[in-house]
């Protein structure tokens, strides 16, 4: 990663936020840019106008930089996010976890669209997640050491903080949602898993699989921030389930479930 090129995408955005003191930054996920309509927006900075961020590629990605407020609490959001399979490599994946050190926030909640590889976790479903498993090709920390990413080998015994997975577990049967915890499985992309690749996966010990989050919470904990994570289950992993998978069946069940999310979200925030 390139540390002068993350910094020199500061510039224009500090001022936005100067003496905000937000308490989180949200990272939403594929279909997930509305769960924030009911807060108050303060800042809005289209991620064409941060260089290292660009316009977003994806559908259901809405590509912008937000200052959010909840119950006279400041929260930074980033509306949508950048993939490994875009090919933009590791700063722009790794920008909303730069920006959260540098505004001295030190929570993160990670968010994500997901298929189910099990029958027992059902689309419109939302999952806390409670720990990881990286089978993607790659690792952002790969490389030359930089210290400001924290040790050269993170120790990732509990990169998802309890206590946030508690403040999400309230707020999920506050909001009478359907959830469960489970192991999120971050894949490379584009292409959804093969029959052959779900079976396997789930054999691994995954109760879910995507093509995101990982790569920022392994940044986020490793330079010490806290992290949560929160999938909603959109489709039925291929060989799990009959239907074909397409990405508008991902967006079509985020909608679906965003009235949930959003009450989850909003509880969420009041714990923090």
């Amino acid at each position: 990663m390139n540390l002068e090129l993350l910094k020199n995408s500061l510039s224009g955005i500090k001022k936005h936020f100067i003496d905000a003191s937000p308490v989180l930054t949200i990272v939403l996920g594929s279909g997930w840019s509305e769960v924030i309509s009911p807060l108050k927006v303060l800042q809005s900075i289209d991620y064409s106008d941060i260089p290292i961020m660009g316009e977003s590629q994806v559908k259901g990605h809405t590509g912008k930089l937000l200052l959010l407020e909840h119950e006279g609490k400041k929260i930074v959001v980033f509306q949508g996010r950048h993939h490994w399979y875009e090919g933009c490599g590791w700063d722009a994946i790794a920008f909303p976890v730069f920006l959260t050190k540098e505004l001295s926030i030190k929570s993160m909640l990670l968010t994500n669209a997901a298929g189910s590889l099990s029958k027992s976790v059902k689309p419109g479903d939302l999952m806390i997640i409670d720990d990881h498993i990286n089978a993607m090709s790659n690792n952002p920390l790969t490389g030359k050491h930089e210290p400001y990413w924290g040790p050269h080998f993170p120790d990732q015994s509990e990169v998802y903080d309890l206590e946030l997975r508690n403040i999400l577990d309230s707020a999920c049967k506050d909001s009478n949602a359907t959830y469960h915890h489970g192991i999120y499985i971050a894949k490379d992309g584009p292409t959804y898993e093969t029959p052959a690749e779900v079976q396997n996966l789930h054999s691994m010990g995954g109760t879910a699989v995507g093509m995101s989050t990982v790569p920022e919470a392994i940044l986020a904990n490793s330079i010490g921030l806290t992290v949560a994570g929160l999938s909603c289950i959109t489709n039925l992993a291929a060989g799990v389930g009959d239907a074909k998978l397409t990405h508008e069946e991902v967006l079509s069940e985020t909608t679906k479930a965003m009235p949930i999310i959003t009450s989850v979200l909003e509880k969420t925030l009041l714990a923090i």
